[in-house]
């Protein structure tokens, strides 16, 4: 497909297999990034959810030792 629709650009298919293969190692490259970007975001996420849960569940356990220190 890509030979056909950029005819001025340099084959990735045809007489150097090698050119196909730098650019498919090029893309699993790419994709690995990308993987690991996303994976970093979400434990990133998840700690800040974690962090922002305990949180709240401190200031309820002081509001309920408040309430009931003034029963």
């Amino acid at each position: 497909m890509h030979d056909a629709a950029f005819q001025a650009a340099e084959p990735l298919i045809g007489d150097n297999d090698r050119r196909l293969f730098e650019v498919l190692q090029l893309g699993a490259l790419a994709l690995c990034l990308v993987a690991l970007l996303c994976g970093y975001h979400y434990i990133v996420r998840s700690r800040i959810e974690e962090l922002r849960a305990l949180r709240l569940e401190a200031a309820n356990r002081e509001g309920q030792l408040s309430t009931s220190a003034a029963s």
